[in-house]
Order: C-alpha cells, then sequence, then structure tokens
C-alpha cells in the first residue's frame, strides 16, 4: 500500500511538472511573432552573432591586442587573401567595394583601423585561414540570441526575419507613426520588421 501512495504521488508530480513546462512554453510563444525563427533572427541580426564570436575570441587571446601585434604576428596572419577578403566582408561587414586589396591591407599604413578590426576576429598565432575555419565551425548561442529579441530587440524594431514579397512598401522610420519616444529613446514594439536582402534596410511588415 504504501508503495502504491508513492507511485500515485509521483504520477501526480510528473503531471504537475510537465504541465508546468507545457505552460511555460506557450507564455514564451506568446512573447515573439508566430513565425519566428532564431536562426533567421540571428541572420538578419549579424551583428549578434559577431559580438559572440569576438567575446569568444578575446577570451581566447587574453591580454594580448590587436595594437600589439608585431610584424611576424602579420606575417602569419596573412597567408591568403581570400581568407581575409572573407574575414573582412562576411564577418566584419566590410563592403567589397571597399576592400583595398591583399597588400595594401597588410601593408599599407591609411589601412592600419581596417587591420585592428580584422585583428578582433583573430586568434593569436593563427593564420586568417584558421580563423575562418573557427569562425566558420563557431557554435551560436540561439538561446541568448533569441533572449535578445524579447528583452531588447523588439523595442529597438529590429528584423525578427527577412522581408517576403511585398513587404517592402514601408521603410522603417524613426517617428510616431511607428515608435514612441521614450525618453532618449524610441520604443519600436507597436510594430513588426523584416530586412530586406536585395537593399539591406528594414521595412515595417504591420
Amino acid at each position: 500500500m504504501k508503495m502504491l501512495r508513492m507511485i500515485l504521488c509521483s504520477a501526480v508530480v510528473a503531471s504537475f511538472v510537465a504541465c508546468s513546462a507545457d505552460d511555460i512554453s506557450n507564455a514564451d510563444a506568446g512573447n515573439y511573432p508566430d513565425d519566428f525563427s532564431d536562426k533567421e533572427y540571428a541572420e538578419a541580426n549579424w551583428d549578434l552573432v559577431t559580438i559572440q564570436m569576438k567575446n569568444a575570441i578575446a577570451a581566447k587571446n587574453g591580454k594580448s591586442s590587436a595594437k600589439a601585434l608585431d610584424a611576424k604576428e602579420v606575417d602569419v596572419f596573412f597567408d591568403k587573401e581570400e581568407s581575409i577578403k572573407e574575414i573582412f566582408t562576411k564577418y566584419v561587414g566590410f563592403a567589397d567595394s571597399i576592400y583595398p586589396g591583399f597588400e595594401k591591407l597588410k601593408t599599407g599604413k591609411m589601412y592600419m583601423d581596417f587591420r585592428e578590426t580584422l585583428f578582433a576576429y583573430h586568434i593569436t598565432g593563427n593564420t586568417a585561414t584558421k580563423d575562418l575555419a573557427f569562425l566558420k565551425d563557431f557554435k551560436v548561442n540561439y538561446d541568448v540570441i533569441q533572449e535578445q529579441y524579447w528583452m531588447v530587440g523588439r523595442i529597438e524594431g529590429r528584423p525578427y526575419r527577412f522581408c517576403k514579397s511585398g513587404e517592402t512598401k514601408q521603410l522603417k522610420v524613426k517617428d510616431q507613426s511607428q515608435a514612441e519616444a521614450v525618453r532618449t529613446k524610441w520604443d519600436y514594439s507597436a510594430h513588426l520588421y523584416c530586412k530586406n536582402k536585395a537593399d539591406g534596410l528594414d521595412y515595417m511588415i504591420r
């Protein structure tokens, strides 16, 4: 009899926990658009991903600084142009049109700022090709990405996905028609926004 009571109690507890988990899941779902995808949100807001990458690289580098890298480290890093250019454009986010070329980027004094930005994606001792492999294999924390949308992204009016056909009619603007002034900031959470792949601009969906 005692064993039966224990089994029944365990069943009740398990049922309660399961119901609670469902309630939490349902509550969370109400915080996001019906078609929200953390992976698409991350792709449309690539800076959220690169922040994680740069933090991971900074942790690996410890106290080493991009400004402190000597000529030997520069020579090690600049191994292949295709690797340098992919980091420069895809990860750092510079446009193809401003890529100065391998040699100018490596040795030109006027491109020092570009080099220091590149080194934010550089693990000390690595070639650019090894750095690129690290970036491509990087495991994004999508739980953090998802939470960012609910806590900050929707208020900032970040695009939660890419635009579909017919959704690029009204640009995101900073005025009372789309956003509410809150002290020195703007609250866009009354509307939903998408990013247009063609022009890189954000549009109001509804």
